[in-house]
Order: C-alpha cells, then structure tokens, then sequence
C-alpha cells in the first residue's frame, strides 16, 4: 500500500491499517484520496462517526494485477 500511495504522488499525510482481510487507509488530501479511489474502483461511500467518509472496493485478481503493472511502470 505504500509503494502504491508514492506512486500515485500523494501529496498529503496518510495512514493504512490492517484489521483481518480490510484494509483501512485514511488520507489528509481529497485528491489524494480520490486516485487511490479510483485503483481499487470505489463501489459505494458512506458516512459514519469513525471516518468523515468510507469507500467500499473490493481487490480481486484483476485489481491486483492492474495495481502491479501501475507499479512496475512507475507511474
């Protein structure tokens, strides 16, 4: 996850946390939340008390290998 954050030239402060099979990450920029967003090819945002906003995706084989070609060409 964090190779994947530096290559999508995040600019802000950011966190990821594991509990299990989720992956939690939390972004100090909108922007940079939105890239990471759009790798994991968001389904669903909500709202709760935890979080000021949640998206829901699920990483299946071919996420991963999207995820893996972005980062062997460095983008």
């Amino acid at each position: 996850m964090e190779r994947l954050a530096l290559s999508l030239g995040t600019v802000g402060n950011y966190a990821f946390e594991t509990e299990g099979t989720t992956v939690y990450a939390a972004f100090e920029e909108d922007a940079d939340a939105e890239r990471f967003a759009k790798v994991f090819r968001s389904e669903q945002t909500s709202r709760d008390s935890e979080w000021a906003s949640k998206t829901f995706a699920r990483m299946d084989d071919a996420i991963y290998q999207w995820m893996e070609r972005l980062l062997k060409s460095g983008a």
